[in-house]
């Protein structure tokens, strides 16, 4: 992704306008969630929801295992109606 800057005014009540050239980058469409990141003095970073979400995924990724949850719950209760 190429590095932009853009300028953005505050409006009135804190509003403000995210230019298109922007919003395309981000692949934005209306009803998007953002994330703004404050990291020191000055600084704040716009981040989408999904971005955050595979950031996240990511962080607890070890834990999973090999397995999906939901294939070792299959496996459970079919382990279950065996014995019954």
């Amino acid at each position: 992704m190429t590095n932009l800057s853009y300028t953005i005014e505050v409006k009135e009540n804190g509003r403000v306008n995210l230019p298109a050239g922007l919003r395309s980058q981000l692949h934005l469409n209306a009803g998007d969630k953002l994330m703004v990141r404050v990291s020191g003095e000055g600084r704040a970073e716009l981040v989408t929801a999904s971005t955050v979400v595979k950031e996240v995924r990511g962080l607890y990724r070890h834990l999973r295992g090999e397995g999906s949850v939901a294939d070792e719950l299959i496996g459970e209760r079919r382990a279950e109606a065996a014995r019954e």
